[in-house]
């Protein structure tokens, strides 16, 4: 199985996002930082563009600019 990684940078203290997926789409977020609607926008643009299937959220610790996209990712 081939696994992908894509970062996105967010937020005004610039915390890396991480998407890493398979080669059927599925995708796991790692920390996502995005703050307001463009950033939400591009985090939803990568997954359409790329046909991803997000099935697992995960933060790497709780510190707010890991964690601002939380409810944005489950709730999508």
């Amino acid at each position: 199985m081939n696994l992908h990684v894509h970062s996105i940078t967010f937020n005004p203290f610039e915390e890396n996002t991480y998407f890493i997926y398979n080669e059927h789409g599925e995708c796991i977020i790692i920390d996502p930082g995005c703050f307001d609607e463009t950033e939400r926008m591009e985090l939803i643009d990568f997954i359409k563009e790329n046909n991803l299937k997000p099935v697992r959220l995960i933060n790497t610790h709780c510190h707010i600019d890991h964690i601002l996209g939380n409810a944005f990712v489950t709730d999508t």
